[in-house]
């Protein structure tokens, strides 16, 4: 799941005790954004993203001084943006 505040499982990013998890990524002042715009990106068993991030997906981390980007390709490679 991503949202504007968290990114992880869909359980972790909805728990009402985000702490208690390590399954998840939340912090101030940080926001998440990706391209094209999905809010879940499933996998199949070989790794490779589905549905609207089959053909690779962009994540945009973004905070007041900086920002980062980390690309999944059509294979579920993981880069830097």
């Amino acid at each position: 799941t991503i949202n504007a505040s968290c990114i992880g499982s869909s359980r972790g990013c909805s728990a009402s005790d985000p702490n208690s998890r390590s399954d998840l990524v939340v912090a101030d002042q940080v926001s998440f954004s990706t391209t094209p715009s999905v809010s879940q990106i499933t996998f199949d068993l070989l790794g490779n993203p589905l549905d609207t991030a089959s053909s690779g997906v962009s994540i945009l981390i973004t905070s007041a001084q900086n920002q980062a980007s980390v690309c999944i390709n059509s294979q579920g490679y993981v880069s830097e943006g």
